[in-house]
């Protein structure tokens, strides 16, 4: 239980009367804390709300542009898919189809007929060089 002293002849009297018991002198009750009252808003908050928002923003914008290429480049995949030949067809025709483009590339190519070329001098030597020992035999 709490309790006031008298400032005037230090009697200690319960905390709800109004004046001391022995000398009559009004008691005046302890003051209450006072509450404290709320910060304001300061510089330094407006500050590191504005960087939040700003960091959101950048990261938002980043996102969508990420998401603008991904939609672009879906779209186009499947103008190419349009425009691809190979499309709709089973595997063994793909397969068909694959081949024989190999096949011409293979077949045109300047370093492959380069390559056979070489071989056939190769071997025409290779013959000549065998008619030469067998003729000396």
């Amino acid at each position: 239980m709490s309790s006031n002293k008298c400032k005037k002849c230090g009697l200690t009297n319960f905390a709800y009367d109004d004046a001391c018991r022995r000398c009559d002198t009004l008691l005046l009750p302890k003051p209450k804390p006072k509450a404290k009252t709320p910060r304001r808003f300061s510089f330094g908050s407006l500050l590191i709300i504005a960087f939040a928002a700003g960091f959101a923003f950048y990261l938002y914008q980043g996102m969508q542009k990420s998401a603008d290429d991904v939609y672009a480049d879906e779209l186009k995949r499947i103008e190419e898919q349009k425009k691809d030949k190979t499309a709709g067809l089973s595997r063994s025709e793909y397969e068909k189809q694959r081949t024989g483009t190999y096949f011409e590339a293979v077949k045109s190519s300047n370093s492959l007929s380069a390559h056979n070329e070489h071989i056939a001098e190769t071997q025409k030597a290779m013959e000549a060089a065998t008619n030469a020992q067998q003729g000396k035999q």
